[in-house]
């Protein structure tokens, strides 16, 4: 069963895109998500077929490869703590989409006190082998969305960045962590985050 998580509207997709940190003084509770979205699904295809500027084609595990090979992201191990380094061969199966790689998005969901609104924060994207829960390793995405911002997919064209940040992609949810978290705001602590 597929789900999709629609949260806000279009001003708060704007304000999210503009949010660099988000204060845990405002937070009441957490959890930590993590969705998998199948890129042979209607909605997640388009991640196969984005365009650049200059009309080149590439999906998003080619646009990762890239970004990874350029050195404008780390890579980390799926714990999203240490980085990682990747090996050619893993880079270059990436590649190959007859392997056919889906795609992993471990997000944080919390409640913000400040505005009364409950937000989505997307930490970490990941490719893992079909069939696999467990992603090969975990790119940041506040590194790769600026790569991201950069290609275009659909009909009308949308931004990649904004196809994340507007919540657009398909997924089914494989993982909460912890089932409820309550926020100490008189001592916030990411310490104590679980990825």
């Amino acid at each position: 069963m597929l789900c999709c998580l629609c949260i806000g509207t279009t001003a708060d997709a704007q304000s999210r895109r503009h949010r660099k940190h988000q204060s845990d003084t405002g937070i009441l509770w957490r959890k930590f998500v993590t969705r998998e979205a199948d890129l042979r699904q209607w909605a997640d295809t388009p991640l196969l077929h984005m365009t650049d500027s200059s009309g080149n084609h590439a999906g998003i595990f080619k646009v990762m490869v890239d970004a990874i090979h350029g050195g404008e992201v780390s890579v980390r191990d799926t714990s999203g703590k240490d980085t990682l380094i990747v090996g050619d061969q893993v880079l270059h199966d990436l590649l190959d989409m007859s392997k056919a790689y889906d795609l992993v998005i471990h997000e944080e969901w919390f409640f913000d006190a400040d505005s009364g609104m409950m937000r989505v924060k997307i930490l970490f994207l990941g490719p893992c082998s079909r069939g696999s829960t467990k992603p090969l390793f975990y790119v940041p995405y506040t590194e790769l969305a600026p790569t991201l911002n950069k290609y275009w997919l659909g009909t009308p064209p949308v931004s990649c960045f904004s196809y994340f940040e507007d919540r657009k992609f398909a997924s089914r949810i494989t993982a909460v962590s912890p089932p409820y978290q309550k926020v100490d705001t008189n001592n916030p602590s990411r310490d104590e985050w679980v990825y």
